[in-house]
């Protein structure tokens, strides 16, 4: 399993004069098995992510198209 990206959004928003914001985390990963991404998108549900349910990931091109297994993640955070 190799993390491939990981990205953290911090959105603000002024209601009524007051201040709020929400984190938003994406997480994405590539694996070398079926097995390993399923059991790996197990451990993050109970660390509180959402599966977006892409499995594969095509990181060739469109002539020579190369898929391997794929995750991404994310759970928003209120601050």
């Amino acid at each position: 399993m190799k993390i491939i990206k990981e990205s953290i959004i911090k959105k603000h928003s002024y209601e009524n004069g007051e201040h709020t914001s929400c984190t938003a985390i994406i997480k994405q990963y590539h694996y070398d098995s079926r097995e390993e991404r399923d059991e790996h998108a197990k451990q993050m549900t109970e660390k509180g992510f959402e599966d977006s349910g892409q499995v594969k990931e095509n990181v060739g091109t469109i002539m020579n198209p190369e898929f391997v297994w794929f995750g991404s993640y994310y759970k928003y955070e209120r601050n």
